[in-house]
């Protein structure tokens, strides 16, 4: 049974700032890319947390966060990924394609050249601690571009990043050249095996049987947004692209040298897991924390998996 809720239904915590504005870039032609900000109002930003999310995420669904870092100060910005959110789409309906994980590194780093640090030297915040936080797909990506910025932040907390896909039943060294067979034989726009249009009747996502949130009330939270800006499953590209940047971001772990705590879902099956502790073992850098009983989608699980990032994002002793 898909939830009936409409945004508006949404308690107030989900709902969204009184002072969060919405705006948009395009580093190249059609490619738009929605970002929106939250800065407390009438003073100084005790922090700047800067938040890159999931695959299919909508910023909407990180409101609660927002919030709660306002209250404390703390000022947020965020962006959605090309292909998803109010960002464009690649095309045109809403099969969730790519054209390189680069393209979303690029983007990235331009928001934070000509959108966040330009915004924080209008409101001389500059010297404000700099957090970078971001989940599954845009932990992966936080991950990657991590060891291209030495000092842009102090430190990052990162929730089950996407090092490897879970579940998939193709033996890891096979699945690059697997995911690069079915882009040239079935097509790479076409959707991957298993994808399709978003559906709001998926088991996975509803509550009670949800695979991402075991938390009642913030497992309604991704149909309700989703509904708005719909986003469908990914294409034969988008897995090919992904399977590239996995080998990529392995090739450049060991540059960062940002601080940076890692949230692990122990009941994750959207990524895997235990490749994400095996990758941060023996880095000086990157801290990995086994967040137990949680599911894929740590920020909106129940209280005693989320504290522990949010315990992260506040202990501003950096």
């Amino acid at each position: 049974m898909t939830s009936s809720l409409s945004p508006s239904d949404l308690e107030t915590r989900f709902q969204q700032p009184a002072h969060f504005q919405w705006n948009s870039f395009e580093r190249l032609p059609g490619r738009t890319i929605r970002y929106g900000y939250n800065i407390p109002d009438g003073i100084k930003p005790r922090a700047i947390v800067v938040d890159l999310p999931g695959l299919n995420d909508p910023i909407e669904k990180q409101f609660e966060a927002y919030r709660q870092l306002e209250e404390r100060g703390i000022a947020v910005f965020t962006m959605e990924w090309m292909g998803q959110g109010g960002s464009a789409r690649y095309l045109g309906d809403q099969r969730r394609h790519s054209d390189n994980f680069e393209n979303d590194i690029k983007d990235f780093l331009h928001f934070m050249d000509h959108i966040v640090l330009p915004h924080l030297s209008k409101i001389n915040a500059m010297d404000a601690p700099r957090i970078l936080k971001a989940h599954s797909m845009g932990g992966h990506l936080a991950l990657r571009s991590l060891s291209r910025l030495k000092n842009t932040f102090n430190k990052a907390v990162i929730s089950a990043p996407m090092v490897e896909i879970g579940s998939l039943p193709i033996p890891k060294p096979m699945r690059l050249c697997t995911a690069n067979f079915l882009r040239k034989t079935l097509g790479g726009e076409k959707y991957a095996p298993f994808s399709g249009d978003l559906n709001l009747s998926n088991p996975k996502r509803l509550v009670g049987t949800d695979e991402y949130s075991s938390d009642p009330a913030r497992s309604v939270l991704h149909n309700v947004w989703m509904a708005q800006n719909p986003v469908g499953g990914v294409t034969n590209q988008w897995v090919y692209d992904a399977h590239v940047s996995i080998r990529k971001l392995r090739q450049e772990f060991a540059a960062i040298k940002t601080p940076t705590f890692v949230g692990v879902a122990s009941n994750d099956h959207v990524v895997d897991p235990q490749a994400t502790l095996d990758l941060c073992k023996g880095s000086q850098a990157v801290k990995a924390h086994l967040i137990n009983g949680a599911r894929h989608e740590i920020w909106n699980e129940a209280d005693e998996y989320r504290n522990i990032l949010m315990d992260q994002l506040l202990h501003l002793d950096i």
